[in-house]
């Protein structure tokens, strides 16, 4: 094959050559977004929108291909009436559906205990039925300690402040809460991180989605503060879908 007319050669000597990335959970709500997307090797997401991150632009032109990511069980309802949200978000034409936050354990899933153990038990099921998590950990990247200032990205020069929930402070890249607010997230953050290393532990296969705009998520940016974060709880950096530490066999009790 011959290399085209005028082509540029980079020296990726050392490095790695990979396929673009899939967000697996963003927004985007215009071009400057689309761009920023593309800048940092984002070229799927499962795109969503709500009240704290805006309409969806499926009209951006370049643009990462848009999966269209729907949503059940915002508010509480009986089973039946979450069938019928369903079968309205297919009409709609969504290509996956979000389990909300008041979906009932008793409609979905059994319900966790806090323990280590109950934690890995349960991820052994999870892991065993084939599914797939998306922690979402970027959403706390600003309350784990030695973040960065995403400000400082070269991308986040195309993004603006004004259309992101809770941004970071552009000089501080720190939110702008403080006191007792800061120190319950900061826990909250770290809790995440305990509980998804756990499920690591247990076998769980796991997906990258950023959560972008909200909480100072950013387009593009925040899925690489994603996939390092799912280093930090175990997963390899180069490999896909590596192979976990054995789980204790006491964990394995009544999980079949």
């Amino acid at each position: 094959m011959e290399r085209p007319a005028g082509a540029q050669i980079l020296d990726a000597k050392g490095g790695f050559l990979v396929t673009g990335l899939i967000d697996c959970f963003a927004a985007l709500n215009h071009q400057g977004q689309a761009n920023a997307f593309l800048a940092m090797g984002v070229t799927s997401i499962l795109g969503v929108e709500s009240t704290r991150r805006g309409p969806l632009d499926r009209d951006s032109d370049p643009s990462p291909h848009i999966f269209l990511l729907g949503e059940v069980g915002y508010e509480a309802a009986p089973l039946a009436e979450l069938l019928d949200e369903i079968e309205h978000e297919k009409a709609k034409g969504a290509d996956v559906l979000l389990a909300m936050y008041r979906i009932d354990p008793d409609q979905m899933l059994p319900e966790l205990a806090a323990d280590t153990k109950a934690v890995q038990a349960y991820g052994v099921k999870i892991a065993a039925g084939g599914a797939a998590l998306i922690p979402t950990l970027s959403l706390d990247y600003l309350d784990r300690p030695g973040h960065a200032n995403p400000w400082e990205e070269p991308v986040a020069a195309i993004l603006d402040a004004r259309d992101i929930h809770w941004p970071a402070d552009p000089t501080t890249g720190e939110h702008a809460y403080s006191g007792d607010k800061a120190a319950a997230y900061r826990t909250i953050a770290q809790a995440e991180m305990t509980l998804d290393a756990n499920y690591f532990q247990a076998g769980c296969r796991y997906l990258a989605g950023s959560g972008a705009d909200v909480w100072g998520t950013m387009p593009g940016i925040s899925l690489h503060h994603e996939l390092a974060a799912l280093v930090e709880v175990g997963h390899s950096p180069v490999r896909p879908w590596p192979r976990p530490p054995a789980i204790p066999q006491e964990y394995l009790a009544g999980t079949t």
